[in-house]
């Protein structure tokens, strides 16, 4: 194959001036690394090099003006517009529509429009819109609204001037006095440079078409293109809109001068997939599968690229350990990385403490303790800490231990574990430059504690410059208003922040946007997130200048920015013989679930120019949703020792009940003891709410043991005594202290946790006054036997193995001479819940709540075999069925025939439970 930049290398070459004084100026500067290369192996002896440079370096050379920061820029325009047109303007205001001003500027500046007249026709049209309005509509907000867009122009000006004056410009500035020096001072540009070469571009902006036809009628420049007839020559392709309608491309075709013309896209054999995937990020694991089994050669003529440049950390991700070498010219984008999660949650802090303003005495900022843990938790944080990392895992169980919920730095005892960063950070006076200067003091202070993480070293010199360019920036521009600002701020600059992971470019296979593919050529290309609205973006533009005004002045709108990508999408398959196309299916926003339609043009209209083309749609699955049901987890010896270990110390009702309904979850919770998220309770959960109300009427039922204050002993109140009357005014002081209780520091004045205290004062009061006007018809005749009562039992199994339960119930009662095992339910439960047509293993499994019930029955009667019993719920909530006692088979009654039957029940749960032959797995 031959490629392009070696037809560009054999151009040069035929050239009659000496390659060492040409001036090459490519798209990129990756591309200049490359056609050195092709130059190389065109020469038959050695030769100095042409001097390679990029379009911009080379704008800003030719101009001696410096790019501005965006930070600098960015806050002289608000300077600006405050001085000319809105001095009230409020930097929030401007903060939602001056990036968009900016971009216009730009725009403006790079295709040559006059401001003054765009702004004028701009504020000409707002006062159509409210041509028909009453007098009285007049307002003076309404005429500063129309006042504002014709003097953006004066905004515009002294903006630049401003600038000007000092040698800066932004990017569009720049190329707009690009192309009036090369107008005015051509031949002082003949004296520096001989000849320019401008290789492999495609959409010139108005300020570049002046001067590069300026620069080639002077004899000073050259042009070498990479354009497919298959799209130049057909007026419906938008990949060839803007070599169509380019002046210069029809001067250069007018002198026979248009070289770089080729239809390498109807030529060749070609095989196109195009790869529906169901996920994001499982196109990265497609895409290394597709690449595992190739040779390096191979792999060093193949380019991924992508088009969504997030995906790039999935991908290293999914390559496995052994795949030979790849080069990033990309970049890493650090927008996402753990630093920047790490250095927001870090700015989170003072806006807390703006917003808050709780503090120590000693003047420290108190702060919600799930910021505290987001920043224990932080990876970055744990590489800071060192050798000394596991005290984070010490500080976070004493913060919950206590309760803590809005701790200080100091509380906690953080100065010596991330050292680097100042503890002044964590106090509530600070001002917003303060605030960046110590992220760049931590930034700088923590390259020398982590010496040996170079990647890690990279990211964080990044971020310390800019941190340290922000400070100076916001020390000059004083102009942020809150914490809140700060952080859009810190936002809107992460996207432009990056560091440099490029190897060698010239090994192994390519990892790129598409920006990094201009001039390049590869036999084999994989492309991830082909999807619409990612390429081409489609109508996402941040511009304050309406559809209709763009296309009055020329400026490029939505659609000319898809032709651009467009063209980038057609160059690079024009010589690929291998390409697939990655899309995702399940993608979020509206319409880029769709592959691009770029695929779709290729796949309907490639093939009517190349009969050589193999165009296939594929589907690559991924694991589908029922894979976590299909988990397993084989029961090895040490697993089933496990067992054995739970069996000997005893199973509750609650663990057997967990085991029904779902095994695998009862692996983790109840033989790994993984527990659910333990952080730090601000809102009374619902176990914790049952928690108190079983507490409640343990008390209720119960009073102190004379001989031993700290037991109760059962009580069985007078429905008429004391006890209901005298509970109800105290009820809701009773929940406040069992609250605290369970949860220490719980507030309770407000918010969500009063609302729960009031919902159980009410399901409380309602349940005793149930429970008082029930038990007050029973009479003498009942008594309360046990509250919260540990009972035991034991059942064999055939292999011989002996199985323990244990139990708590809430509340053991006599009515007559049946003894009632009573569960109180918080939520509302109803008698069909715990009715159980037969007793066997499958109904327990459509009900597993229901085996509770028979469980503590069954300990209650091996202990008491003698007695009738029955097992009952109390709901809290539901009063209309109180009490219920559970069904087996049509029976309430426990008697030594249903006990045999549950018992049975019980023996082939812990058979299945035990055989190592039945993994544990999450049922159907």
């Amino acid at each position: 194959m031959s490629s392009f930049l070696d037809q560009v290398a054999q151009f040069l070459l035929s050239q009659p001036l000496p390659l060492h004084r040409q001036t090459v100026i490519l798209p990129s500067r990756r591309a200049g690394i490359f056609l050195q290369k092709a130059l190389e192996s065109q020469l038959d002896k050695p030769s100095l090099a042409p001097r390679f440079i990029s379009i911009e370096d080379l704008i800003f050379e030719l101009t001696g003006l410096e790019a501005v920061s965006r930070p600098e820029l960015y806050f002289r325009l608000f300077e600006c517009l405050r001085n000319s047109v809105r001095p009230d303007l409020k930097f929030e205001e401007f903060n939602r529509w001056g990036r968009a001003l900016l971009q216009d500027f730009n725009e403006i500046d790079r295709y040559l429009i006059e401001p003054n007249q765009i702004f004028t026709y701009l504020g000409d049209l707002k006062r159509i819109e409210q041509w028909n309005l009453e007098p009285g509509e007049h307002t003076r907000m309404l005429d500063d609204y129309l006042k504002f867009w014709p003097a953006l122009a004066e905004v515009y000006q002294e903006l630049k001037q401003s600038l000007l004056a000092e040698g800066k410009a932004w990017q569009g500035l720049a190329y707009r006095a690009f192309a009036e020096k090369v107008q005015h001072e051509t031949k002082a540009i003949a004296e520096e440079y001989e000849q320019f070469f401008f290789i492999g571009f495609n959409a010139l902006n108005n300020a570049e078409e002046k001067a590069l036809l300026q620069l080639y009628d002077a004899g000073l420049a050259q042009f070498f293109w990479d354009v497919d007839r298959y799209y130049f020559e057909d007026p419906e392709q938008e990949a060839g809109h803007f070599l169509r309608n380019s002046p210069l491309v029809k001067r250069l075709q007018k002198h026979d001068a248009f070289y770089g013309l080729h239809d390498e896209l109807a030529h060749g054999t070609r095989k196109v997939e195009s790869i529906a995937v169901a996920g994001s990020n499982l196109q990265s694991i497609i895409a290394s599968n597709l690449l595992s089994e190739q040779s390096e050669e191979d792999l060093a003529q193949t380019a991924m690229v992508l088009s969504d440049e997030a995906l790039l950390p999935a991908f290293l991700n999914s390559i496995h350990p052994n795949f030979p070498s790849l080069n990033l010219s990309m970049g890493l984008g650090l927008q996402h990385s753990p630093l920047a999660g790490f250095f927001e949650i870090l700015l989170d802090f003072p806006l807390e403490a703006e917003r808050n303003a709780k503090k120590t005495k000693d003047g420290w900022a108190r702060y919600h303790f799930k910021r505290w843990e987001a920043l224990l938790n932080h990876p970055i944080t744990h590489k800071i800490a060192g050798s000394s990392a596991y005290k984070l895992q010490e500080i976070r169980t004493e913060m919950h231990r206590k309760n803590a919920l809005y701790p200080s730095f100091s509380e906690l005892g953080l100065e010596q574990l991330i050292e680097p960063l100042s503890a002044d950070f964590f106090k509530v006076d600070q001002g917003i430059g303060e605030q960046y200067q110590r992220l760049a003091h931590f930034c700088e202070a923590s390259l020398s504690v982590l010496v040996d993480q170079s990647s890690l070293q990279e990211g964080l010199f990044a971020f310390y410059q800019l941190f340290k360019q922000s400070a100076d920036t916001l020390n000059r521009f004083p102009y942020l208003e809150s914490f809140e600002q700060s952080l859009q701020f810190y936002r809107e600059l992460l996207p432009d922040l990056g560091i440099d992971l490029r190897g060698e470019p010239l090994q192994g296979m390519q990892v790129m946007g598409w920006l990094e593919t201009r001039c390049l050529d590869f036999k084999q290309i994989v492309v991830l997130s082909l999807n619409e609205g990612i390429l081409p973006k489609g109508r996402s533009e941040s511009s304050l200048l309406p559809f209709d005004v763009k296309r009055k002045f020329g400026l490029p709108t939505y659609l000319e920015k898809d032709a651009v990508f467009a063209y980038h999408f057609y160059r690079l398959m024009q010589r690929a013989q291998s390409i697939y196309l990655l899309h995702s299916t399940s993608a979020s926003g509206i319409g880029v679930v769709e592959p691009s339609r770029f695929v779709r043009q290729l796949e309907l209209e490639w093939p009517q120019k190349n009969a050589r083309l193999l165009f296939k749609n594929q589907i690559a699955t991924a694991r589908s949703q029922e894979a976590k049901s299909n988990e397993q987890v084989a029961k090895s010896p040490a697993l089933l020792q496990r067992l054995e270990e739970i069996a000997l110390r005893g199973f509750s009702p609650s663990s057997l009940y967990l085991y029904l309904k779902d095994p695998l979850q009862f692996y983790y919770e109840k033989v790994l003891g993984l527990k659910p998220d333990d952080s730090l309770m601000e809102e009374l959960d619902l176990p914790a709410q049952g928690n108190v109300l079983h507490e409640f009427l343990e008390y209720g039922f119960s009073l102190p043991d004379p001989e031993n204050p700290e037991e109760r002993i059962p009580h069985s109140p007078d429905p008429e005594g004391s006890f209901f009357k005298q509970k109800l005014p105290e009820l809701k002081a009773q929940l406040k202290d069992l609250m605290l209780k369970h949860v220490p520091g719980l507030p309770l004045e407000q918010g969500p946790n009063l609302l729960h205290l009031e919902s159980m004062s009410f399901m409380l009061r309602n349940f005793l006054k149930f429970e008082s006007a029930r038990l007050k018809k029973l009479g003498s005749s009942w008594k309360v036997l046990a509250t919260e009562k540990g009972l035991e039992g034991r059942i064999s199994l055939a292999s011989g193995r002996q199985i323990n339960l244990i139990g708590n119930a809430d509340r053991i009662d006599q009515e007559g001479e049946c003894i009632h095992i009573i569960d109180y339910k918080s939520g509302a439960k109803s008698k069909y819940d715990y009715s159980i047509s037969s007793l066997d293993m499958e109904a327990f499994i459509k009900k597993p709540q229901a085996i509770q019930l028979p469980m503590y029955a069954l300990m209650y009667w091996q202990q008491n075999p003698q007695l009738e019993i029955q097992a009952s719920v109390l709901s809290l909530r539901k009063l209309s069925d109180n009490p219920f006692s559970m069904k087996m088979e049509k029976s309430a009654v426990l008697n030594s025939e249903n006990q045999e039957a549950i018992v049975t029940v019980l023996q082939a749960i812990f058979e299945e439970m035990f055989n190592p032959d039945i993994p544990f797995q999450s049922r159907a």
